[in-house]
């Protein structure tokens, strides 16, 4: 069939056609013969044209069949499809938009999008399609709509502009992720709470007084520890604690022990557990730092292992037992020290309950057990007191006092110490008492009844003592008090005769003034002796109390009160312990010095100050101090000096003050070995602080 049989045209058109070909015809004044060739143009034209228009209607069929399709896609597609005008309002959408807002098509148009949506996502809404009707590219966004029941579902938007006829459009894909959210949701939640077990692990690997290690490879090449561990082994927080490391990285600082001898690498807890896969349980080591500090740890290691069970690792966690171990060795002592306590055939025990009255008063107790020392030092047999009261085998007034003190320790649980008689038993008892549990107390004790006896004569003898010392007392005030008298008698006379031997060395000559020389000597001696007294009273009679005293102005003052004598010295400034009877020692050194050793003496006065304390010398050039005299110069009455003649109680008085003041005195020869050439007195005294 060719195309012209086919052709079925429409007369109208036809006609029209016709018309103005004959028309056009006319116009040209064409000849037939031209008019026939442009009809046969024309009728080529039309054949070709309508060739055209059959495939433009194949490809509209085409078309059509294909919006079909694309029509059903859009209809039934699982994504919600919306076209929305500037401002969200829904001018179409396909059967999975409807569904995932809840609503019929119908109901729909016309309505804003964002109706649907948690009040909180509308200016996300706003946003999104603000930016997709501004833009060329794809936008997106997530919001929650409502559905009716109150659901709420997470959706994402993605859409662009399109622009149509009256104005610009947003074509939006709604995809329900309403799934994806809440997997997000679990998974965030699920990360939360790794996270949260993480830090509460790590806060009790932080808060617990323990040692925990972790290993993550089977080798324990490297070994973490908890905050206490690297305290417990002076390592810096995050360091490697494995003995195991690679040599540089391996700590050196201290060693693991165990019954004295290091323990290998190999065969510590965590390696062992992580190399075979078995846990370790109830290791006792020694953790031995390089300072010598030393810790007895206890512990389990336990190991790590995969899906597969092979082990990656191990975790284990000790203890510091160094106290409890301590302890233990204490608490053996206590019970080898109570052992010998129960079985010392000197020290009776006695485990007892005590008995109350009904308003909670101690008014008896019962022995529960007691020691063989208990039945040798009071005579009672263990038959008769185990399990029985003890006004049932004493005399009740006499263990009444006692009860209260026995309850008194049961009840408060207040140890206590003291003496108590027996007289029914004719002994007296030194008892220990305290309190292992509420109502029962232990006793121990031991027989005084010798001692007391000793005690009882020592306090008779002790007070005639007191009765003697009292008379005594008495009697020295009474002889003090004549000694005051005499002493201010002889004092008075002294200084009236003094006068007299003044005025008459001053009248007489020859033999009557060396007379009277001597008569004023002998009056001087008269008045030292007095006043030597009078120290030796007041060393005795003062409290002694030492204070620091400048010894430099001690003696430069005392120097002064030698004028006419020959003295060097040149000591340094120190503080002794002393009191202001200190003077008095150089007053009769010095004095010493000058009285014997004649006009031409001189007199070196040395302070030196080896391993801490103070040593002073007063050296002279007299006639010295024989050697069979040195041991008893400074006795009382002893007269040493090779001329001159002395009371001997100056030296004396040396001797006391000096060991008053804690210090020692002696006499040297100033030349050693050569006595005749001088003496050098010496003493020692205590620094001051």
């Amino acid at each position: 069939m060719t195309a012209m049989q086919k052709r079925t045209p429409d007369p109208e058109l036809r006609q029209r056609a016709e018309a103005e070909v004959q028309e056009k015809g006319r116009a040209m004044n064409l000849p037939e013969q031209d008019v026939r060739k442009l009809c046969h143009e024309f009728e080529v034209h039309q054949i070709e044209l309508e060739l055209q228009n059959e495939a433009l209607q194949e490809l509209q069929r085409n078309l059509q069949a294909s919006e079909e399709k694309y029509r059903d896609l859009y209809e039934f597609a699982p994504i919600g499809y919306y076209t929305l005008d500037p401002n969200g309002e829904i001018l179409e959408t396909n059967l999975a938009g409807a569904s995932l807002l809840g609503r019929g098509r119908a109901r729909l148009i016309g309505a804003r999008l964002q109706f649907f949506l948690e009040p909180e996502d509308i200016d996300l809404l706003n946003a999104f399609i603000d930016r997709a009707g501004s833009s060329d590219t794809k936008e997106a966004c997530d919001v929650r709509l409502k559905r009716n029941g109150g659901e709420l579902a997470w959706v994402l938007l993605e859409g662009k502009s399109a622009a149509e006829g009256d104005g610009t459009r947003i074509r939006v894909a709604a995809t329900d992720i309403t799934k994806r959210k809440q997997a997000e949701r679990a998974l965030r939640e699920s990360e939360a709470r790794e996270r949260r077990r993480a830090s509460e692990l790590q806060a009790v690997m932080e808060a617990v007084p323990a040692a925990v290690f972790i290993a993550l490879d089977p080798e324990s090449r490297t070994i973490y520890g908890s905050r206490w561990t690297y305290d417990l082994f002076r390592i810096p927080p995050g360091g490697n604690l494995s003995k195991s490391a690679p040599e540089g990285e391996r700590p050196t600082h201290f060693r693991t022990m165990k019954d004295g001898a290091e323990i290998p690498p190999a065969e510590l807890p965590i390696q062992k557990a992580a190399a075979t896969g078995r846990p370790v349980e109830q290791v006792e080591l020694d953790l031995v730092l390089d300072d010598g500090t030393m810790h007895r740890l206890l512990g389990n290691a336990v190991p790590l292992l995969d899906e597969s069970g092979r082990s990656y690792g191990a975790v284990g966690a000790f203890i510091d037992i160094t106290e409890r171990k301590r302890a233990e060795e204490a608490l053996k002592e206590n019970v080898e020290r109570y052992q010998q306590f129960f079985n010392n055939p000197l020290v009776g025990y006695a485990l007892c309950e005590i008995i109350t009255d009904e308003h909670g008063n101690p008014v008896d107790f019962a022995y529960l057990e007691i020691n063989q020392a208990f039945e040798d030092l009071t005579g009672l047999k263990r038959e008769d007191v185990l399990h029985r009261r003890v006004t049932e085998i004493l005399v009740p007034e006499e263990v009444a006092e006692l009860t209260q003190r026995y309850g008194r320790v049961a009840l408060t649980g207040e140890s206590t110490t003291f003496h108590y008689p027996i007289p029914s038993l004719s002994k007296w008892f030194e008892i220990a008492v305290f309190s292992p549990q509420q109502g029962r107390f232990i006793a121990f004790f031991t027989d005084i009844t010798d001692r007391k006896r000793v005690e009882e004569a020592l306090q008779r003898r002790t007070d005639d003592l007191i009765r003697k010392s009292e008379e005594l007392e008495a009697a020295r005030d009474e002889a003090n008090m004549y000694l005051d008298i005499m002493t201010h008698d002889v004092r008075n006379a002294n200084n009236v005769s003094s006068m007299y031997a003044d005025l008459l060395v001053e009248l007489l000559a020859g033999d009557q003034w060396l007379y009277a020389r001597k008569l004023h000597a002998s009056i001087e001696r008269s008045s030292d002796i007095l006043r030597n007294v009078a120290t030796i009273r007041r060393a005795q009679e003062e409290s002694g109390r030492l204070v620091p005293v400048n010894l430099d102005a001690v003696i430069r003052e005392e120097i002064g009160s030698f004028p006419g004598a020959s003295i060097r010295y040149a000591g340094p400034q120190v503080e002794v312990l002393a009191d202001n009877l200190m003077p008095t020692i150089f007053t009769n050194l010095i004095g010493n010095s000058v009285k014997f050793g004649g006009p031409d003496v001189e007199i070196t006065i040395r302070v030196e100050e080896p391993d801490g304390e103070v040593l002073v010398s007063v050296e002279d050039t007299g006639p010295g101090v024989p050697d069979e005299v040195k041991g008893k110069l400074f006795h009382r009455f002893e007269r040493g000096m090779a001329r001159g003649s002395g009371e001997g109680l100056g030296l004396f008085i040396v001797r006391t003050l000096v060991t008053r003041y804690g210090g020692e005195v002696w006499v040297d020869d100033r030349v050693p070995d050569h006595p005749d050439e001088g003496a050098a007195f010496r003493f020692t005294l205590k620094k001051a602080a």
